[in-house]
């Protein structure tokens, strides 16, 4: 039958009081949040969780706390509610209202806090519409079939159904009428200077006899490559070879089979992806993982913060001459949805520099450019790995691209390493030319 606090019935004007108070309370912790350096890392987790811990973020602190704060929300709303209603009883518990809060959130964008409230408004405005119009007050014969009971539960599901096919995002989507309002007042930001090239204490990555096998087929055998932080190494070799493995080890995607992968004098054996980039070695990938519904600038914020607490010894240039040195000041508010495929690109290569990196691992980045991009982003890769003292080790198969930025070259086929040197010895080499050309080895 549920349980009665019939005293607490009619809430009194000091309990409504309170019920403002903790709901304005509420808003204002969503808020704080969202905008915090663990609510940024946890929207950054929320959109690519793989890429979060890429760029060093562990997205299980980030929700955990999320959690926390959402159940003490809830239950402060829950007693609020009880308090209000002066009973609880099960039926409360069950499908209405879990349709109503869910309606709330997809109508108004369960990306924002702003548009949390306006699905509220909205929602709460056409049930209770709905209800006037479904009740004994309203006698229209002509749309009996119309208004009658249940017409707010077809209200709910229909304003449910039609956002989810015609705005999944919401009415508001992920904006914040504050932060809208504070970007447009900071418009006239001036360019940033271009930060100078750091002479940084030279450290080196090195792999030691990597094996990886996967089931019965051995995708990488006895790998051995080093790179250091004054130069830039590139992997080549054709499909299949095992480069973007060799990668995923590196950066603690893949566990070897047996190997050692260590940056400097500190072994990564069993350390987890986050704590890989954390140490020094953050990647792109083949296939573009940005934050997309971050803006540019958001994106680089969410690595930065990592770097501040965990990268503070190596240089660091600001967010914003990483973004104008990339080439994207002028689209440092757009979203990284919404950006041209050769300026996610670029996002995603300063991204990565954002974490102060020893080393950047660069996964074919000029995939699908055109010759005049990929040159340009010869000269963008140099600088950037300049900027922040960072070593390079890059896959591509754009063999101009390999040539004209690589000081060593490492070859794999069929995940062994045939070949190591100079670009124009790796040009000359018959094995490499029979591997990777497809002509045959002199004899």
């Amino acid at each position: 039958a549920g349980l009665s606090f019939s005293p607490m019935g009619n809430t009194t004007l000091q309990g409504r009081s309170w019920i403002y108070i903790v709901l304005a309370g509420t808003i204002l912790l969503a808020r704080f949040f969202r905008e915090s350096n663990t609510g940024r890392l946890a929207q950054a987790a929320r959109e690519d969780d793989l890429a979060a811990r890429s760029m060093g973020i562990n997205p299980s602190t980030q929700q955990m706390i999320a959690l926390l704060l959402s159940v003490a929300v809830v239950s402060a709303g829950s007693a609020l509610r009880v308090f209000e209603l002066g009973s609880i009883n099960p039926r409360l518990f069950f499908f209405d209202y879990t349709l109503l809060t869910l309606t709330m959130l997809i109508v108004g964008g369960r990306s924002s806090v702003s548009g949390a409230l306006s699905g509220v408004v909205i929602i709460t405005a056409g049930t209770e519409l709905t209800r006037k119009l479904s009740g004994p007050d309203i006698e229209f014969a002509a749309f009996d079939w119309l208004f009658r009971a249940g017409l707010t539960d077809i209200f709910l599901g229909g304003a449910m159904l039609g956002f989810m096919i015609l705005k999944p995002a919401g009415l508001l989507g992920d904006l914040e009428i504050d932060r809208w309002l504070f970007r447009i007042s900071r418009r006239g930001e001036k360019t940033p200077a271009l930060p100078p090239v750091e002479d940084v204490q030279e450290v080196t990555l090195t792999v030691r006899e990597v094996t990886v096998d996967f089931g019965g087929f051995r995708a990488l055998n006895d790998v051995e490559i080093e790179a250091s932080t004054d130069e830039v190494v590139g992997l080549i070799g054709p499909n299949g070879a095992g480069k973007t493995t060799l990668l995923n080890v590196v950066t603690g995607l893949v566990k070897p089979s047996s190997g050692v992968v260590q940056v400097g004098s500190l072994a990564l054996d069993g350390t987890s992806a986050y704590g890989i980039a954390r140490a020094g070695i953050v990647r792109t990938f083949q296939n573009l993982r940005l934050f997309g519904g971050l803006t540019v600038r958001e994106n680089l914020e969410a690595s930065r913060l990592i770097a501040e607490r965990r990268r503070s010894d190596r240089p660091m240039p600001s967010v914003e001459a990483l973004i104008f040195q990339a080439g994207l000041w002028e689209l440092r508010d757009r979203r990284a949805s919404q950006l041209d495929y050769g300026n996610a690109r670029r996002l995603e290569l300063v991204r990565a520099a954002a974490t102060a990196p020893d080393f950047l691992l660069l996964d074919e980045p000029t995939s699908g450019m055109g010759d005049n991009e990929s040159i340009a982003m010869i000269e963008q890769v140099k600088t950037i790995a300049g900027i922040v003292g960072a070593g390079v080790v890059v896959i591509d198969h754009d063999l101009n691209f390999i040539t004209g930025i690589c000081d060593r070259i490492y070859v794999l086929d069929q995940g062994s390493l045939i070949a190591t040197g100079t670009p124009e010895e790796i040009s000359a080499n018959p094995v490499v030319q029979a591997a990777y050309l497809g002509t045959k080895k002199s004899e």
